[in-house]
């Protein structure tokens, strides 16, 4: 890691051959390179989000050379194509609408306020559904439903599960920072009588346990993963929250 620094040290992110990638340790020198550029662009990347109006961008060489209202986009672009067309290093942007909940501070959990969860099964987006309940990974996320569409977890459990996601990505969550991978996985729920599947895009966490680099872990500690309430919207969930028993079921309809 500290050759690597040394190699940075005075470029230009947006100057940065993709050749340079091939002989180092690419995805350390990408990540790198990428907090560089966030850290010196910040008001060119805010002039950006601003003259366009978008939720996702990818600039390259200075310029944008994709734009959508759509923030997980970029995630169906061919971004080894735009790189090769301009010979130097791409970078995605992010931007949250801003969520009347996200302008508040998170309240300390405390023995009387208390997190609804619901069981999910992670998988490989190619597993067939028996093989995704079979080997996949059963998280306990956090249920919120004031959060349209979001679903994280922890880049570890996704990388295990789905290899290597192609770029990190980067956001802002409760004001916080943080960088993750996204990936197509597959969500599955079950109950006594029925199982059912969905595609949905996760995003993989970095440092997951370290609350100074995972904001989703400021609310709830022990959070093994988030999801909101398309979930219960797309696999059709009957979810009942019990406040004495302090436990969520569900029914799939």
């Amino acid at each position: 890691m500290d050759n690597l620094m040394e190699c940075i040290e005075g470029v230009d992110p947006f100057e940065v051959p993709i050749d340079a990638l091939k002989s180092k340790c690419a995805d350390e020198y990408r990540s790198i390179l990428t907090e560089r550029f966030f850290e010196k662009y910040k008001y060119w990347i805010d002039e950006q989000f601003e003259e366009t109006g978008a939720a996702s961008l990818i600039v390259c060489d200075r310029h944008v050379v994709f734009a959508s209202k759509d923030r997980y986009a970029p995630l169906f672009v061919d971004i080894d194509k735009i790189e090769q067309k301009h010979g130097k290093i791409s970078y995605i942007l992010t931007r949250e609408r801003t969520l009347i909940e996200e302008l508040s501070e998170w309240s300390v959990l405390s023995d009387e306020d208390y997190y609804p969860t619901i069981s999910l099964y992670f998988g490989n987006r190619i597993w067939d559904d028996k093989n995704a309940f079979r080997n996949g990974e059963n998280i306990r996320c956090d249920f919120d439903t004031g959060n349209p569409s979001r679903c994280v977890t922890d880049e570890a459990i996704c990388r295990r599960l789905s290899g290597r996601a192609g770029f990190q990505w980067k956001e802002t969550h409760l004001r916080m920072d943080y960088n993750y991978y996204p990936r197509v996985m597959k969500l599955c729920v079950e109950d006594e009588e029925q199982q059912r599947c969905m595609e949905k895009i996760v995003e993989g966490v970095l440092s997951w346990d370290d609350i100074t680099r995972n904001p989703y872990k400021l609310a709830n500690r022990k959070r093994e993963g988030f999801v909101g309430r398309d979930v219960m919207l797309k696999l059709s969930l009957r979810i009942t929250l019990d406040p004495v028993q302090k436990t969520s079921s569900w029914q799939i309809l």
